[in-house]
């Protein structure tokens, strides 16, 4: 706790709001991985809060998506949707939410998954995120699970990525 304190504490000093953001950050990934997922939400706030300072958009975007990416990984999937509702640049907020459902996949959380792959509103990104959920999925050897979910997709594009991404997920794991 002392650590993370005094890590804090020059976290705040640091002038430049991208610096800032990226500290910040990975001191909020530091306390999820070591199991204080409140302060690590707390941490992402103020990184979330550092990055939205920058004037410079592309980076403004690339640190709220590593943020939303982040957020997710530590548990806080309302938080990291939040930072990616604010990320300003289309494509950058895509990347969020894909690695986001991704993310979601990756933790059983597969209607949760489906719902933040609903917000991507390309199809071509929508049926790629699709994709990787199903890879990581059949990746960690969850075969049955992304059969459940992939073969009740509406269209037959995106029941096809799914499936491409199964069978992807499963070659893999067998190497």
């Amino acid at each position: 706790a002392t650590t993370f304190r005094l890590a804090l504490q020059t976290a705040a000093t640091i002038a430049h709001a991208d610096s800032k953001a990226g500290a910040l950050r990975h001191i909020a990934g530091a306390q999820a991985e070591a199991g204080d997922r409140a302060a690590a939400a707390t941490t992402f706030r103020l990184a979330l809060q550092a990055g939205t300072t920058l004037t410079h958009a592309q980076i403004n975007a690339g640190d709220l998506r590593d943020i939303a990416v982040a957020r997710a990984q530590a548990g806080d999937v309302k938080g990291a949707l939040l930072a990616a509702a604010a990320i300003p640049n289309q494509d950058t907020k895509t990347d969020a939410l894909r690695a986001i459902a991704v993310v979601q996949a990756q933790t059983g959380n597969v209607k949760g998954a489906l719902r933040t792959a609903a917000r991507i509103p390309d199809r071509s990104a929508q049926t790629d995120a699709l994709r990787a959920m199903a890879f990581a999925q059949a990746q960690a050897g969850e075969n049955k699970a992304v059969l459940e979910w992939a073969l009740k997709l509406p269209t037959p594009e995106s029941k096809a990525f799914a499936l491409l991404g199964a069978a992807s997920g499963i070659l893999e794991r067998m190497d």
